[in-house]
This record gives C-alpha cells, structure tokens and sequence, in this order.
C-alpha cells in the first residue's frame, strides 16, 4: 500500500477546510489515513492529507 499526500491551505477561515477534504476524498476515488493540521503565525491553516487511492487496489 502506497500512501500519498495532498496539501490544502487556508487563510484564516477553517469552517469549509473538512467539507473540502471530504468532498475531494469522495471525488477522487480516495481512502483517508490521516490528517494533520498546522497554523503559522499569519494564521495560515495547512491540512495534509495522507491517503491510498482506491482505484489502484491499494487497500
């Protein structure tokens, strides 16, 4: 099984960050492992993702 990763930022604002995680997960064909969230001190947000594409019979 060959994990990714994929990196979504936002400035400031984290209400939609999850939605757009999942949405891309669903989209994508995609199964999460894990994601981890960090904030710089200009209230940068970067979520990365770790996940196995489906598609490819990783699981």
């Amino acid at each position: 099984m060959q994990q990714k990763v994929k990196f979504f930022d936002k400035l400031c604002d984290t209400d939609t960050l999850d939605e757009e995680i999942n949405a891309w997960i669903e989209n994508y064909d995609k199964e999460l492992i894990d994601v981890k969230l960090t904030v710089d001190r200009d209230a940068l947000y970067t979520a990365t993702v770790i996940y196995i594409n489906k598609s490819e019979g990783e699981l």
